[in-house]
């Protein structure tokens, strides 16, 4: 079970249908992305490009040809045409308004062959940073100890600022068996740095399990070609080992294909409006329906920060239809993209609509706010991996890694102080420690006391999502 699975872009994705134009994304990079590269919610993927017109930016050309005919240096065209088309876009202030380059739209494209070399993120651009949105499941990035909302400093010694989501990703997949190291920072902890080994990332986005008293669980990491089926086969398992009540997890869930997010509300959400496409005039341009018979038992949906664009569209669509959100406040993405090919294979992806919940809301910008707004402790954030896993840590020692151990013994119930100084106090509590789980009471840190210690906090962490246990007592009635 996802307790706490640490999403916009991902893999994009196409479905084609009969007028030319796809619904495409992939959660993974754009307004939020992945290092397989993808779009945070539905959009719309047009073959046509459009004609030339010589004189729709006569000034433009004209700094083009100054630059190009009297710069005291030689310059490269295409960059020129490139950095002109960023800029113009850039004033725009719209996050999922992008141009890509050949070689941006060639890894697009690569990514929607399937699997990918990398370490298994997804990503997004927060103003001129580039945020962890979620690691995948048992990739190198989940277990190597990312979580939701680092911030990435540095990939491999560079610094990243000012790069988007999508040139990010590109940076971090790369061959299986090869190393990439990077340097985030972490909301209350401070700078943390990562060397993780690539791997082919298979992407699976369902998981579900029978809870204890006859709850059913789905975890949905993400909408991608498959999601809609996989949700209705495992649905169909829960469903035939009579669930008395459903809990549907989308936490860190970045988005992806519409059509795959709307198969799946159409096989819990009640007869009737699912969401709402409406254009810059609030104009309705389309609408999705649900035919499907209200559920005999109650549903309840996890949510928060990272919760965004076509999970955001899942999940308003229950709760207008009276099932309970738990969790924190949704990201709030819920737009809809255009995305042009472009001469020499490149593209350029614009926003040109809004989504609306079943019952109009606007959550663009605002988010799902929960019915029951719930958070989960603090120790959730504790990077693992932080610490060395040979040991090495004695009384005298300081450092981050000091720090986070002080942290984690605090958690699991010991006084182990604060600071990043290995006081006499720290001593003490890892003493405690290790009598109390049968170590050599040495009382420093060593690769056996490291492998325990990690043993003991993923078991605090299976036992204390509380957004789960809160989920559990309101389907219970409690």
């Amino acid at each position: 079970m996802k307790s706490r699975k640490l999403v916009a872009l991902f893999v994009f994705l196409l479905v084609i249908s009969n007028t030319l134009t796809y619904f495409f994304a992939r959660n993974k990079e754009a307004g939020i992305c992945s290092d397989n590269e993808n779009e945070l919610g539905g959009f719309f993927v047009s073959e046509e490009t459009p004609a030339n017109n010589d004189e729709a930016l006569p000034l433009l050309r004209e700094v083009l040809e100054i630059i190009r005919n009297y710069y005291i240096d030689e310059v490269d065209i295409k960059k020129l045409e490139e950095g002109a088309i960023r800029g113009m876009l850039e004033t725009l202030g719209d996050p999922q308004t992008n141009f890509f380059n050949r070689e941006s739209m060639e890894d697009m494209l690569l990514q929607v062959m399937g699997s990918y070399g990398g370490i298994g993120i997804h990503i997004a651009n927060l103003g001129e940073n580039v945020v962890i949105v979620s690691p995948i499941r048992s990739t190198p990035g989940e277990k190597a100890g990312l979580l939701a909302g680092d911030l990435i400093i540095e990939v491999d010694g560079e610094n990243i600022k000012g790069l988007s989501a999508n040139e990010v990703a590109s940076i971090l997949r790369g061959t299986p068996g090869e190393p990439v190291t990077l340097k985030v920072n972490r909301e209350g902890i401070g700078e943390l740095e990562f060397t993780i080994t690539r791997e082919m990332i298979e992407l699976d986005s369902v998981y579900a399990e029978m809870l204890p008293e006859g709850i059913g669980y789905i975890y949905i990491s993400n909408f991608d070609s498959t999601t809609g089926v996989e949700f209705s086969e495992a649905l169909d398992r829960l469903e035939k080992e009579n669930i008395d009540g459903l809990i549907l997890d989308l936490r860190d869930n970045p988005g992806g294909i519409l059509t795959e997010a709307i198969r799946v509300a159409e096989a819990i959400v009640p007869a009737g409006p699912i969401t709402h496409v409406v254009d810059g005039d609030d104009e309705i341009l389309d609408t999705y329906y649900s035919r499907q018979k209200k559920k005999p038992y109650p549903i309840v949906t996890l949510v928060n920060s990272y919760s965004a664009s076509a999970a955001e569209i899942l999940a308003g669509a229950l709760q207008d239809n009276g099932s309970p959100l738990v969790g924190t406040k949704t990201f709030g993405k819920a737009t809809v993209q255009n995305l042009l090919n472009l001469p020499d294979k490149m593209g350029l992806r614009y926003t040109v609509a809004k989504y609306r919940t079943p019952n109009g809301r606007n959550i663009h910008g605002e988010g799902l706010e929960p019915d029951y707004v719930i958070e989960l402790p603090a120790f959730f954030q504790l990077p693992l991996n932080a610490l060395p896993e040979d040991g090495g840590l004695q009384k005298g020692d300081s450092g981050e890694a000091v720090e986070i151990l002080k942290e984690m013994l605090r958690a699991l119930g010991y006084d182990s102080g604060y600071g990043n100084f290995f006081d006499a106090r720290l001593e003490t509590a890892l003493r405690l420690f290790q009598r109390n789980n049968d170590l050599a009471p040495t009382g420093k840190f060593s690769s056996e006391t490291h492998a325990v210690v990690c043993r003991e906090m993923d078991d605090l962490l299976a036992r204390s999502d509380t957004q789960l246990e809160k989920a559990l007592a309101v389907i219970k009635g409690r």
